[in-house]
């Protein structure tokens, strides 16, 4: 490491798998050299259990760790809190046994001695996941034997004192290959895989090193996928994995680094660990979550928001703008992940004409994706903007982007769903939002929160999706609008209308704007399709298929005269015309 910084170091603890060569890579290639603050790694074979402990006497500051583990620490009383995921696909658990075993089947070690790590581990809290699974938990609880890592468990199944072993699958190929041990079966963790946790000193005293730390691995994350040969190689060699072992597990692999966690998906685990009997009581999940520095997400992530924000970190990657300080021009680089929404500039400049936008006026953004409009309306127009986001993954974006240009001043973002989050009263001067109000199923409790936020006289723009006939969708058209498109209720133009003066507004106008969202749709498909090549190596096979089959629908829905698009005016009273309806009433 660089001399410049020896006053403050990070101490990382992680497991020595293949999870963890994003941390390797960076550290190899020195990406934290120009930080104010320096890193250092410690390999734990003994997996979570020994990093909790670590975590309590002080030795490492920050753990990579199983999201099971750590949520069972923490409602056992360890300080420690969750401040990022970092794989948020399962963990694919091999279930083992010695080549001489009689056992055949997983049911078959029903009441047998499990090897296990440590208590609290994931090999503990996994056999009874497996015992729950396979139904013989209440019957039979799992028995255990301490053997503290991989090498004892190897001797613990050798001389029978434990019979079976759940470990990472990956990490135990070289038994299997050797003759020494038998898989039996699978049993895939039914949370993320792995949480990223820090003691609270930390917390405390490095909130924004900590989101500039996890900024740093998410780019080598990334490029897990991106560079995907390179990967091969790396995993291949660095852990003596075959290419075809390293190829199925990049496939399911889904990195994060990012200072955000699916509420759902602790919720679940939790859950899990009560009614497993691992845990005695339940607990909320803010009680898990360093909330200074970590987001919990009520929705989990998307390949659709996966793309956008993968697609935004390849872009700049490749302008050389990684990292550091940058103009607002420059993030023209960033091309389709940034652009000021689907339809291009023109649909940003028309909003900014019809609402009048001008300097210090306040706007009101619902959806504010990787806040590519809200910077644009800022810069150009001299407003002060307030995005609203569900997406803790692209709000993070978003912030960063905004923070680079130098413009988190003018522009700021808040994730929450519309539908239930607390605004200022009366605070802004516009509203707008861009083809992302079709998310919701229900849009009246969305305009009746934000009117209360609006000022008297405030104008509202919103362009989005709707039937072109009410009863033209088949259950199949509307089963591929709630799964493909996230469209949960299409209505027609009327029943828009409708909707919004229920919302409170007035005197709303509609412009139909069908004619041109059918072309752009039918562009913008053949468009994605034709960059296959490059949309594969940069996201993969299956971010690649999601975004397509929904560019495809899209086309489909408009082409067949299913779908159209509009572009909906609308107004808050002033203050002396609602005191005289309301006095006339």
């Amino acid at each position: 490491m660089s001399a410049h910084k020896p006053d403050f170091t990070l101490r990382i603890g992680g497991v020595p798998e293949h999870f963890n060569a994003p941390w390797y890579i960076a550290l190899e290639e020195q990406d934290f050299q120009d930080r104010p603050y320096d890193v250092s790694w410690t390999d734990f074979p003994g997996g979570t259990g020994a990093m909790c402990a670590a975590l309590t006497n002080k030795e490492i500051d920050i753990a990579i760790l199983l999201a099971d583990g750590i949520t069972k620490a923490i409602l056992s009383g360890h300080t420690a809190r969750i401040i990022g995921t970092y794989v948020d696909s399962p963990l694919h658990w091999g279930i083992h046994v010695h080549a001489d075993s009689k056992f055949e089947r997983p049911e078959e070690l029903a009441g047998q001695h499990f090897a296990i790590s440590r208590h609290g581990s994931g090999s503990h809290l996994m056999a009874f996941v497996e015992a729950e699974a396979r139904g013989w938990l209440s019957k039979q609880q799992p028995q255990f034997t301490l053997v503290g890592n991989i090498d004892g468990a190897q001797e613990a199944l050798a001389n029978n004192t434990a019979q079976g072993f759940l470990w990472e699958r990956l990490m135990t190929r070289h038994l299997i290959d050797s003759g020494e041990w038998r898989q039996i079966g699978v049993r895939p963790s039914p949370w993320p895989a792995f949480l990223i946790a820090a003691r609270p000193e930390i917390i405390q005293k490095h909130s924004d090193i900590l989101h500039d730390m996890m900024l740093v691995v998410q780019r080598r994350c990334h490029e897990m996928k991106a560079a995907r040969e390179r990967t091969r190689a790396y995993i291949c060699q660095r852990f003596e994995l075959s290419e075809e072992d390293v190829d199925g597990w990049l496939d399911e692999t889904r990195w994060r680094c990012a200072p955000e966690v699916s509420a759902m998906a602790l919720e679940d685990t939790i859950e899990t660990l009560y009614r497993v009997g691992v845990i005695e009581k339940r607990a909320r999940v803010e009680d898990l979550i360093a909330t200074s520095v970590c987001e919990p997400s009520q929705v989990l992530p998307e390949a659709i928001y996966d793309l956008r924000v993968a697609g935004v970190r390849d872009a700049l990657s490749r302008a050389g703008r990684a990292f550091g300080t940058m103009r607002y021009e420059e993030l023209s680089t960033l091309g389709e992940f940034d652009r000021y929404y689907d339809y291009g500039t023109a649909s940003c400049e028309e909003a900014a004409r019809q609402l009048g936008l001008r300097d210090g006026r306040q706007v009101l953004e619902i959806g504010s994706r990787v806040g590519a409009i809200a910077r644009y309306i800022s810069h150009h127009h001299g407003c002060q903007v307030t995005g609203v986001e569900i997406q803790p993954a692209l709000n993070a974006m978003a912030r960063e982007l905004t923070a680079r240009c130098g413009m988190s001043r003018q522009v700021r973002f808040i994730t929450g769903d519309i539908t239930s989050i607390q605004l200022d009263r009366h605070a802004y001067d516009h509203f707008i939002s861009l083809m992302v109000v079709l998310h919701l199923k229900d849009r009246v409790s969305a305009w009746k929160n934000v009117f209360p936020a609006l000022k008297y006289g405030a104008t509202v723009l919103i362009e989005d999706l709707v039937l072109l006939d009410s009863n033209a969708l088949s259950d199949a058209h509307q089963e591929l609008a709630r799964e493909v498109l996230a469209a949960p209720n299409l209505v027609t133009t009327e029943h828009y209308i409708s909707e919004l003066e229920e919302g409170g507004l007035v005197d709303v106008h509609v412009q139909d704007l069908t004619e041109e969202w059918k072309a752009w749709s039918a562009e913008r498909y053949e468009q994605f399709v034709a960059e296959k090549e490059l949309h594969l190596s940069i996201h993969g096979v299956e971010v690649f298929e999601s975004r397509c089959l929904f560019l495809q629908i899209m086309r489909d829905f408009f082409a067949e005269g299913l779908l159209g698009s509009a572009r909906f005016t609308a107004r808050k009273r002033g203050e002396l015309e609602t005191h005289l309806v309301e006095t006339r009433s």
